[in-house]
């Protein structure tokens, strides 16, 4: 395939916002139940800049037509792609192979795929298999810098990036220009311990899922996994972003501190409904232009 779009189609409207650090946007995910069309539209009216396509429903891997289609309509919105959000986790033999998703995030014109660190957390993989995600990493961050595309690491429970502390240490196992991490508020830890998670990724940062969540009581992220592990759903619930206001604006100004352009992408509203993305979306643009 040629060469990835969106390393020369930055539309006028892109250009304007050049100077900006701190992109706002949303994961298609947050919007699962709409049409590419529609989630275009609920972002421009939420006033959105940027889309981290996903990988498993609005931009299925090896469906280049489609991811085609979607890059052009995205561009041709002024919009911007941040991410291929694909669930490639490495180390795990999955299909499609990894050459399938770099196809389709240069048909789609996206100039990073999200990728996983394994299947595992780091307590739960032994070497072997932790040398084995860094081999993977290794190859596919240059397979990838071919087409003009670069890798960023979701930071996930279930991964090898599964806290701030981990996640820093896999970054260090990887010292490639072309790999790149994002980064979520942890569920049931204060925003001081966040914090410092994200401080240790700023410098290879690229990207940031924002949301507000609480687990463990409806109102204060308290969970003692001593007694029981969280159950998902009933332990875990979601908040308007306007009640994480304090938190989120600490994250994006250290985000912001890095002095590179950072994508904010808006995930996971109450009860996935557009209503209450929009009112997100607009705290999320409010909260950048204030850091900015």
């Amino acid at each position: 395939m040629d060469k990835n779009p969106a390393q020369s189609a930055v539309t006028p409207s892109a250009q304007s916002k050049e100077k900006s650090l701190l992109v706002p946007g949303l994961c298609s995910l947050t919007l699962k139940q709409c049409a590419p069309r529609e989630v275009l539209d609920l972002a421009l009216r939420g006033g959105l800049q940027t889309i981290e396509w996903w990988g498993n429903g609005h931009v299925p891997p090896g469906d280049f037509s489609a991811a085609s289609e979607i890059g052009r309509m995205t561009r041709d919105m002024g919009l911007s792609i941040s991410t291929y959000g694909s669930y490639h986790h490495l180390g795990t033999d999955e299909v499609p192979a990894f050459e399938v998703i770099l196809d389709t995030a240069v048909a789609l014109g996206a100039p990073s795929i999200r990728v996983w660190a394994g299947h595992k957390n780091r307590a739960d993989a032994d070497s072997e298999a932790i040398s084995r995600v860094v081999r993977e990493s290794l190859r596919i961050a240059d397979l990838a810098a071919g087409q003009g595309v670069s890798i960023t690491f979701e930071f996930h429970r279930g991964t090898l990036t599964d806290s701030g502390v981990n996640a820093h240490l896999f970054a260090e196992a990887l010292p490639h220009p072309n790999i790149h991490f994002s980064w979520q508020p942890s569920h049931g830890f204060t925003a001081e311990k966040n914090l410092l998670g994200l401080e240790g990724l700023a410098s290879r940062l690229l990207t940031l899922h924002v949301f507000h969540w609480t687990i463990g009581s409806h109102e204060k992220n308290l969970f003692d996994e001593t007694e029981r592990p969280p159950r998902w759903t009933e332990d875990f619930f979601r908040h308007p972003l306007v009640d994480g206001t304090d938190c989120w604006r600490r994250y994006l100004t250290c985000a912001a501190s890095t002095g590179r352009r950072i994508s904010a992408l808006l995930e996971f509203v109450r009860e996935d409904s557009p209503e209450n993305f929009l009112q997100d979306a607009g705290t999320l643009v409010r909260l950048c232009h204030e850091v900015s």
